[in-house]
């Protein structure tokens, strides 16, 4: 570890960026985010995810991809995607599990999104993913469980 870094972050250890420097956390780009529901067939037990909203990055800025038939009504496509409120009450009362997704990747320039590279889809915990919004450049610390957030490092229109 750098020293110098250290000696900086040392009176601010919390904040993100001073784990980003000290290489502690990742800078990423959020692609896209995703909210699945798990549905249980009574009969067999059988599990089967299906991808109930996606609100994707592109060259017009962020939409929804994907919006389940259900849901139709209770997204606008200038709206961020967050679980709160009302959704968040349908979709527990409907699916016995949620899941939030957040495809991130290391590097995703607005003007050329073709160009993305180092991609996955990882878990994110719902305080996380209702701050997040597509498009922005966060700080965070992966482990097997998901990613979670540290820091909005930059929102997508100050990019």
């Amino acid at each position: 570890m750098n020293r110098r870094a250290f000696l900086a972050c040392a009176p601010a250890v919390a904040l993100a960026g001073c784990f980003y420097r000290l290489g502690l956390a990742e800078r990423v780009v959020v692609l896209e985010k995703s909210i699945e529901g798990v549905e249980v067939d009574i009969e067999t037990g059988e599990r089967r995810t299906v991808t109930l909203l996606t609100r994707r990055d592109g060259l017009e800025g962020p939409t929804y991809e994907t919006v389940h038939e259900d849901l139709e009504e209770t997204v606008a496509d200038g709206e961020p995607l967050v679980l709160g409120g009302d959704l968040r009450q349908e979709l527990e009362s409907t699916y016995p599990e949620i899941r939030l997704r957040a495809r991130v990747c290391d590097s995703v320039p607005i003007d050329e999104p073709d160009a993305v590279s180092g991609c996955r889809s990882v878990s994110i915990v719902s305080e996380d993913f209702d701050e997040v919004r597509v498009g922005d450049v966060i700080d965070v610390r992966e482990s097997d469980d998901g990613i979670g957030l540290l820091e909005v490092h930059q929102r997508r229109e100050d990019r």
